[in-house]
């Protein structure tokens, strides 16, 4: 996407829709909607924290049908669960798995996502704020920037490798 298509796209006034406003809409050609993944890959599992492991709820393990639950099926067959009891959005699969989970909480929204990939695409930046930031790959983490790529600690910085590690520079500096 251009950047300039990525401001204008970024750069709407949201549309404040109510919640029988919205799930009638879905469906329709008017309201856009995300490409399907084509398969789930596994969730990453932070053991230390339950409470940010991927829920594994199938739809029969939601809360039974109420007036205060809305189901719309997607084109795409995957369904929208609408929860407003428990403040509870969620996206189930064409299999009834939990694709994306977000729980309305005192403290604020939390946003649980299981798919082939993840994309955030921003035309200036992108801020994740937290306590404790942990990312796990089964494969390679590639890090890459036109322009200068700083990695800065307060206190110690600890790099491990089974391996070499692999330094190339015009200059390295040490200390």
């Amino acid at each position: 996407m251009s950047e300039r298509k990525a401001v204008q796209r970024f750069s709407r006034k949201p549309q404040v829709l109510s919640g029988e406003d919205l799930l009638s809409g879905i469906g329709s050609p008017s309201m856009s909607t995300a490409p399907r993944p084509s398969e789930s890959d596994n969730a990453f599992d932070n053991e230390s924290n339950t409470d940010t492991t991927f829920s594994e709820n199938k739809i029969e393990d939601l809360p039974q049908k109420s007036q205060n639950r809305i189901e719309k099926t997607l084109r795409s067959g995957h369904e929208l669960v609408v929860d407003l009891d428990g403040d509870e959005l969620f996206i189930m699969n064409k299999h009834g798995d939990t694709e994306l989970t977000i729980h309305i909480k005192d403290d604020g929204p939390v946003v649980e996502c299981k798919g082939t990939r993840l994309k955030l695409s921003a035309p200036q930046s992108i801020d994740l704020l937290c306590e404790d930031f942990k990312v796990q790959a089964e494969g390679d983490i590639h890090l890459n920037a036109n322009r200068q790529l700083t990695i800065e600690s307060t206190e110690e910085l600890h790099l491990n490798c089974e391996v070499d590690i692999r330094l190339r520079g015009r200059v390295i500096w040490l200390n």
